[in-house]
């Protein structure tokens, strides 16, 4: 099984052919809020970082060590309230 980094995240190509698949394409850590890519010409999958942690915010989007995966109508509200 390969290993991949995402936006500072390890998933196996599997979890995130899954994750893709199911429209989940956004995954945020403590600092980032990432955007999966695909490439179905290399079967590769990247990362376009969309958002970091504002400097100064002492607290992260989620705790240190977790991230979460969201879809793009679940991201706009999501920085919608973080962002105001």
């Amino acid at each position: 099984m390969t290993v991949i980094r995402i936006g500072g995240i390890e998933l196996t190509q599997d979890e995130a052919r899954d994750l893709y698949d199911s429209g989940r394409r956004y995954l945020i850590s403590y600092n980032t809020i990432t955007e999966m890519t695909y490439d179905a010409k290399t079967d590769c999958f990247g990362g376009k970082v969309i958002c970091r942690k504002p400097k100064g915010q002492k607290l992260g989007f989620t705790r240190r060590g977790r991230f979460y995966s969201f879809t793009k109508e679940e991201i706009d509200g999501f920085l919608k309230g973080v962002l105001r």
